[in-house]
C-alpha cells in the first residue's frame, strides 16, 4: 500500500470515526430536547411559549448562534461567525452541520481522486477545492440574498410611507410591509412584527435585529435614521419620503455600476472557465495527450500553478471591477 492509498484510507476512517460519534449523540440530544419541552409545557403558559420562542428562536435562522462549549475560544468565535454568515445567508443550517457536511466532502472528494489514480499534489488540490467549494457557495448566497434585500427596501419605504400618511403607527407599518413585501425583506418583517406583538419588543430594536440577520448597511442607516427621529424629533413621514427618495438612488447608482462592469466580470468568468473547457475539449480528442499532467510530478506542479494562476487572475479582475456604493 502506497503512501496515496494511506492517506485515503487514514480520511476515510477520520470521517467515518466523526460521522458515528455524532449519530450516537442524536438519540441522547432529542431526549434532552424532549424533557426540556416537557418541562416548559408544565410551567409555562401558551403566551409564555410564544415569547420564550420569538426570543430563543425556533430555526437556524431564528436562533442565536451556538458552538460546543468544549472547544477552545478561538475555534469557538469562529463558530459564531458561521453561525452569523449562515443567519445572513439565510442558511437553515448551523456552523457544527457545515463543518461536519465539509469534512465528509473532502472525505469523498479525496477518496474519489485517490481511486482515480491521483497523486499527493491531486488529492491536496481536491481537498483545497472541497474545502473552497462551500465557502464560496455561502457567500454567493449572502450576497444574493442581500441583493435582493436591498432592492426591496424602495418599495417597502414606500409602503411605510403609505401607512403612516393613513394614520397608522410605525408598528403597523411594519405589519403591512410584512404582509405586501415578499421574502427576504418580508420574512424579516414578518419576524420583527412577532417579536414586537408577542415580545414585546420596541419596534426600533425589531428593526435592529432585522439589520443584524441581514448585515445589511443601508438598512443600519435607516435605523440610525429612526433613532435620530426619536431622540431629536421631527416628521416621521417626511423621513420615510426621503429615506425611500435615497434609497432608490443609491439601487440605481448601483445597477448602473454593475451594468457598466459587466463585461470585465465576464472577462472574469472566462478566465476562470476557459482553462477546464480546453483541457475536456483535448482530453475527448485524444485522452493520452492530458495523461502525463495527471500522471507525473511534473505535469502535477504545472496543474498547481495554472490553479494558482487561475485563482489570481479571477481575484484581480473581481477586484477590479467590484466598486462597492457602500460598505456591506
Amino acid at each position: 500500500m502506497n503512501a496515496t492509498e494511506l492517506l485515503v484510507a487514514a480520511i476515510v476512517l477520520a470521517f467515518l470515526a466523526t460521522t458515528s460519534i455524532f449519530v450516537s449523540q442524536v438519540p441522547r440530544l432529542a431526549a434532552r430536547r424532549t424533557n426540556l419541552r416537557a418541562r416548559l409545557d408544565h410551567i409555562m403558559g401558551p403566551d409564555e411559549r410564544e415569547r420564550a420562542r420569538l426570543l430563543v428562536g425556533s430555526t437556524a435562522e431564528e436562533r442565536p448562534a451556538t458552538a460546543p462549549a468544549m472547544l477552545p475560544d478561538p475555534v469557538r468565535r469562529r463558530f459564531l461567525q458561521k453561525d452569523q454568515e449562515f443567519a445572513h445567508a439565510g442558511i437553515a443550517l448551523t456552523a457544527t452541520e457545515y463543518y461536519l457536511a465539509q469534512f465528509g466532502l473532502v472525505a469523498v472528494g479525496v477518496s474519489v481522486a485517490g481511486l482515480l489514480g491521483g497523486g499527493i499534489i491531486a488529492l491536496i488540490l481536491t481537498a483545497c477545492a472541497t474545502i473552497a467549494l462551500p465557502n464560496v457557495w455561502v457567500r454567493y448566497l449572502k450576497a444574493q440574498r442581500l441583493a435582493q434585500f436591498t432592492k426591496q427596501l424602495e418599495p417597502a419605504m414606500r409602503t411605510a410611507t403609505n401607512s403612516l400618511r393613513a394614520g397608522q403607527s410605525l408598528e403597523d407599518a411594519i405589519h403591512l410591509i410584512a404582509e405586501k413585501i415578499p421574502a427576504p425583506l418580508g420574512t424579516e418583517f414578518a419576524k420583527a412584527s412577532r417579536e414586537i406583538v408577542n415580545a414585546n419588543i420596541a419596534p426600533l430594536d425589531a428593526l435592529a435585529h432585522i439589520q443584524e440577520r441581514t448585515g445589511s448597511a443601508l438598512f443600519g442607516w435607516i435605523v440610525d435614521a429612526l433613532r435620530l427621529q426619536k431622540t431629536i424629533g421631527g416628521n416621521l413621514l417626511v423621513i420615510f419620503e426621503n429615506v425611500a427618495d435615497t434609497v432608490r438612488e443609491r439601487v440605481n447608482l448601483r445597477d448602473s455600476v454593475k451594468a457598466k462592469t459587466a463585461q470585465g466580470r465576464t472577462g472574469g468568468y472566462v478566465v476562470a472557465v476557459m482553462p477546464f473547457a480546453m483541457t475536456g475539449v483535448v482530453t475527448m480528442s485524444d485522452p493520452t495527450y492530458m495523461q502525463p499532467f495527471f500522471s507525473t510530478l511534473h505535469g502535477e506542479i504545472l496543474i498547481t500553478l495554472l490553479f494558482l494562476l487561475i485563482i489570481a487572475g479571477v481575484v484581480i479582475i473581481t477586484r477590479m471591477t467590484d466598486i462597492r456604493i457602500e460598505k456591506d
